[in-house]
C-alpha cells in the first residue's frame, strides 16, 4: 500500500512539475505584447481595360492617364492590435510618422472606411503626406481594436505600386515591413495557448484531472 502511494505521489508531483513548466514558458515566450497587422483586404481598377483604344481618353486631374499609360487602383487595408496589449500614445516614436507608405505610385486619396471603435474613428484622421504616405494620428490603439483604410493610387501600369507599414511602435521589432494579402501566421503553440486567462485556467484544470484519472486507472490495472 505505501509502496502504491510513493509511487501516486511521485507521478503526481511530476505532474505538477509539468504543468509549471508550461505555465512558466507561456508567461515567458508565448504571452503577446503590442503586435500591429496590416494587410491588404482588397485591391481593384477603377477602369479595368484590357486592350487601349485609339480614340479613347481618360481624364484625371486634366490630364490623359490612358494616353500616359497610367492607372487609377484602389486598395483596402486593414490594421489591427493583435497583441494582448493595448498601445498608447507614448509608445509611438514622437519623431517618426506612423503610417502607410507607397512606392512606385502617388496616393490620391485616402479615408477611413471601417473600424470597431468610435475613438479610433474620431481620431485616426488619415493623411496624405508628400504624395506618397498616409499618416496616421497617433492614437491609443487597443487590443483587438482595428481599422480599415482605402487609398486612390495612380501608378504606371507596367508597375504595381508596393505599400508598407512605417513607424516606430515600442514593443514592435519590426519598424517598416511590406504590407501584403497574406493572413497572419501564428507558431504552434502560440494558437495552442490562444484564449484569455479563464480559458487557459480551465483548460489545464480538466487536462490535469484527465491526467490523473487515467494515472489512477493505470496503477489499478498494474
Amino acid at each position: 500500500m505505501w509502496t502504491k502511494i510513493q509511487k501516486y505521489g511521485k507521478w503526481i508531483w511530476g505532474l505538477i512539475t509539468v504543468f509549471a513548466v508550461v505555465f512558466g514558458l507561456y508567461e515567458s515566450f508565448f504571452k503577446k505584447g503590442p503586435d500591429v497587422f496590416f494587410q491588404i483586404t482588397g485591391q481593384a481598377n477603377v477602369l479595368d481595360i484590357h486592350e487601349p483604344l485609339k480614340d479613347l481618353q481618360i481624364l484625371f486631374q486634366q490630364e490623359n492617364i490612358q494616353e500616359k499609360n497610367q492607372n487609377l487602383r484602389i486598395y483596402s487595408v486593414r490594421a489591427e492590435n493583435i497583441g494582448a496589449t493595448d498601445i498608447l500614445q507614448s509608445y509611438f516614436d514622437q519623431n517618426d510618422s506612423w503610417g502607410i507608405q507607397v512606392k512606385d505610385g502617388r496616393i490620391i486619396e485616402t479615408r477611413l472606411v471601417d473600424t470597431n471603435s468610435d475613438y479610433v474613428r474620431n481620431n485616426l484622421s488619415p493623411k496624405i503626406v508628400e504624395g506618397n504616405l498616409v499618416q496616421f494620428n497617433k492614437i491609443i490603439f487597443d487590443s483587438k481594436d482595428f481599422f480599415v483604410v482605402e487609398l486612390l493610387v495612380l501608378h504606371n501600369k507596367s508597375i504595381l505600386p508596393t505599400l508598407s507599414q512605417v513607424g516606430k511602435i515600442a514593443g514592435i521589432e519590426q519598424e517598416s515591413s511590406e504590407i501584403s494579402t497574406l493572413e497572419k501566421t501564428e507558431p504552434f503553440f502560440v494558437t495552442l495557448f490562444r484564449g484569455g486567462w479563464a480559458i487557459q485556467v480551465t483548460r489545464l484544470v480538466i487536462y490535469f484531472f484527465i491526467s490523473m484519472a487515467l494515472l489512477v486507472a493505470i496503477f489499478e490495472v498494474a
